[in-house]
């Protein structure tokens, strides 16, 4: 947990920011992902970078930042596809989901 704490704490003051560019999936077999793809900027890079030095199960090598919205069946995702959907907000904290479930909450 201290270790997760200082890696978040470095990101306070730094005004993190999302911009969403657009609805898309990710699919596979058994079902797709809808999800916003977001603006993989170097400050969510750096982020992620320190954050995956941590011991983790990610299975996935190559980042891409987006927002998981939903899973629907296999081969269904593709109407959900909108490019234009454009928002922006900013991070003001980050939940932490520990493997027991119990979730801490850190302010940015």
């Amino acid at each position: 947990d201290s270790q997760i704490e200082e890696i978040i704490n470095k990101q306070k003051g730094q005004n993190l920011s999302i911009d969403i560019l657009g609805v898309d999936t990710f699919n596979n077999k058994d079902f797709d992902v809808v999800k916003f793809k977001v603006n993989p900027t170097e400050e969510l890079k750096t982020f992620n970078q320190e954050l995956s030095k941590l011991p983790n199960s990610n299975e996935y090598p190559n980042y891409e930042p987006h927002i998981t919205v939903a899973y629907v069946k296999s081969g269904s995702g593709e109407k959900y596809h909108d490019p234009n959907k454009k928002l922006n907000f900013k991070i003001k904290g980050i939940e932490y989901s520990k493997p027991s479930g119990e979730r801490i909450n850190y302010p940015i």
